[in-house]
C-alpha cells in the first residue's frame, strides 16, 4: 500500500522528492505527509519496545496495510525486547491504532 510505502521511507528518513517518488503522478505534497506521520509520534512504536523502526514497525504497518494477517504478518520482524510478540496482539493493536 502507499501509506505503508510512506511510513517506511519515512522512518528511513526520506523527505521531499524521494518521501514521494513513483507514489502517484498526482501531485503529492511531501511536506504533509511528513507532518501527519509525525502526528503519529509513539503510536507508530508497533511492536512496544520503545523504538521506532523502519525494519520492525514500519514493516509491521506494511504488511498490515498490504492486508497481511497472522503469523505472516510478524515472520522476522519483531524486535527481541518487543513487549507485543505476538499476531494477536500486533493485529489488535493495529486495528485500534486505525479504529
Amino acid at each position: 500500500s502507499k501509506d505503508g510505502v510512506l511510513v517506511i521511507r519515512h522512518l528511513f528518513g526520506l523527505t521531499d522528492e524521494s518521501l514521494v517518488e513513483d507514489l502517484s503522478q498526482s501531485v503529492i505534497d511531501s511536506t504533509l505527509i511528513s507532518v501527519t506521520i509525525n502526528a503519529l509520534d509513539t503510536k507508530l512504536d508497533i511492536d512496544g519496545n520503545g523504538t521506532i523502526d523502519a525494519l520492525t514497525d514500519g514493516l509491521l504497518l506494511y504488511r498490515y496495510l498490504d492486508g497481511q494477517r497472522g503469523q505472516s504478518l510478524i515472520t522476522g520482524v519483531i524486535s527481541a525486547d518487543a513487549t507485543r510478540k505476538s499476531f494477536d496482539e500486533i493485529e489488535t493493536y493495529l486495528n485500534n491504532l486505525a479504529g
